[in-house]
């Protein structure tokens, strides 16, 4: 019997999520996350995972009338989410993310993106706690924010953000999620390129050879 090959891991994972409010704990329409690795180019699982809403307040998730309002103007193609049948219980969905994570990463060293210091990892961890009783299958160390990120690059003048086509729907949680996946690898690896020609970056790296060469003498 032949044994399958092990997965491909990855080292970095972005998530979107779309939702009926833009509290801590909004109420979720669907979760989207995308595998990557910013440094290979490398870019690996894309997956939406719709989510049953309805009766989520009564568990204390939130819904605003502004965010409803808002999704009201969206195009046909976004409001689907609000619509499409087979869909998942929250806890189940949070299930099948962990089993992807597993499956795809190092959960020790994966680091997981939302956009915005306080949306979406914010909201997942409290869904995880409400509907599974435990954490995320990441460290809360290793979050990332995607915004930081883009105001770090436009310090140095990068602009992928602004320059990256959106190839998709937008508001569609995994179109959105490889979106980012994107503009996170060029910014990610813009920045690694001015640090390795930065004189200061230049002379650090230097020390750190010489010191690692007369430890190893």
């Amino acid at each position: 019997m032949t044994t399958p090959a092990p997965s491909k891991k990855y080292t970095d994972l972005v998530i979107d999520l779309e939702t009926l409010s833009t509290r801590w704990n909004a109420t979720v329409l669907s979760i989207g996350y995308q595998f990557f690795s910013p440094l290979t180019f490398e870019f690996g699982p894309k997956k939406e995972i719709l989510v049953e809403y309805a009766g989520l307040t009564q568990q204390n998730h939130h819904v605003c009338n502004g965010t409803k309002k808002w999704w009201s103007k969206q195009g046909e193609d976004a409001k689907r989410v609000l619509t499409e049948p087979n869909r998942v219980a929250l806890g189940e969905a949070l299930n099948i993310l962990t089993a992807d994570v597993v499956q795809s990463s190092n959960t020790d060293s994966l680091e997981v993106w939302g956009n915005g210091s306080s949306f979406d990892i914010t909201i997942m961890d409290f869904a995880f706690r409400t509907h599974l009783g435990r954490e995320a299958p990441w460290r809360f160390y290793n979050v990332r924010d995607v915004r930081t990120l883009v105001k770090t690059g436009q310090l140095f003048g990068i602009e992928f953000k602004a320059n990256n086509s959106f190839v998709g729907v937008k508001h569609n949680a995994a179109d959105d999620a490889e979106h980012e996946a994107k503009y996170i690898t060029d910014i990610i690896t813009s920045l690694n390129s001015i640090a390795y020609t930065s004189p200061l970056i230049t002379t650090k790296t230097k020390m750190k050879e010489s010191h690692n060469e007369r430890a190893n003498e």
